[in-house]
């Protein structure tokens, strides 16, 4: 059997970019900022925010775009 590997070839001739997590997570540096979510909080664990988590919040969002 046969494996056609001229993408891995191509692939592994290119050099690939180191991953930015600030570039990749973060659109807004000045309004973004991280915040700890509190061990007894758990009025989110529905929407998936759990307690002792860390979440990346820009205030600059316009939630009202989303919230109709």
């Amino acid at each position: 059997m046969q494996v056609n590997q001229g993408l891995y070839r191509r692939l592994k001739i290119m050099k690939m970019k180191d991953l930015d997590l600030q570039e990749f997570l973060i659109k807004d540096p000045p309004a973004t900022f991280i915040v700890h979510v509190a061990r007894d909080a758990d009025s989110m664990v529905d929407a998936g925010i759990h307690p002792e988590c860390r979440l990346i919040v820009n205030r600059a969002y316009d939630f009202t775009l989303i919230s109709g």
